[in-house]
């Protein structure tokens, strides 16, 4: 006889608490970290090397602002300097005025596609446009194909673990 999975609220809650230590939003202690409170990070050999170089900005497009967070920390945190955005519209408009050095970008944006933002600014910026992260739920074989049609350069499926996100970064960074 099958019986229907139950779980506790302690279950769930220890769950929450594993997924926002992994993605840095609290600490081991369980203390949401806020811009405000959050101690200074130690200088890592990435974040020397970033800082070294002096990295324009990655633009960072994400509907999700739990996930915008999690992941813009991540990124400063490495000594990259972050804009993020939380819908296409002003997404493009700002990638199109002030051309990113990096575009990560989801697919299922409020207000269009993430990859009619990522088409868009590959045609509009041409040779000058940035390498272009998709970073989505969405990993079928055919959202993948997708991403690749309209110009984007690699494609991220959330959940992305931070060692694997800084990777990626790297691997585009032209500074």
């Amino acid at each position: 006889m099958n019986t229907p999975l139950s779980f506790s609220s302690v279950d769930v809650v220890r769950a929450a608490s594993y997924s926002l230590l992994r993605y840095g939003a609290i600490d081991g202690n369980s203390n949401l970290r806020r811009p405000h409170d959050r101690p200074p990070a130690p200088l890592s050999r990435d974040r020397e090397t970033a800082a070294q170089r002096q990295l324009s900005y990655i633009l960072y497009i994400e509907d999700d602002p739990s996930v915008r967070l999690i992941i813009t920390r991540r990124l400063e945190n490495a000594g990259y300097n972050v804009r993020a955005l939380g819908n296409s519209h002003d997404g493009l408009a700002l990638a199109l005025r002030e051309p990113p050095h990096l575009l990560l970008v989801d697919i299922n944006l409020p207000d269009g596609s993430g990859l009619e933002v990522c088409r868009v600014v590959k045609e509009k910026l041409s040779s000058h446009a940035p390498p272009v992260i998709i970073i989505s739920a969405r990993g079928q074989p055919s959202d993948i194909s997708a991403a690749q049609a309209v110009g984007a350069d690699d494609y991220l499926i959330k959940p992305v673990a931070p060692g694997e996100l800084l990777q990626h970064v790297q691997r585009f960074d032209r500074s």
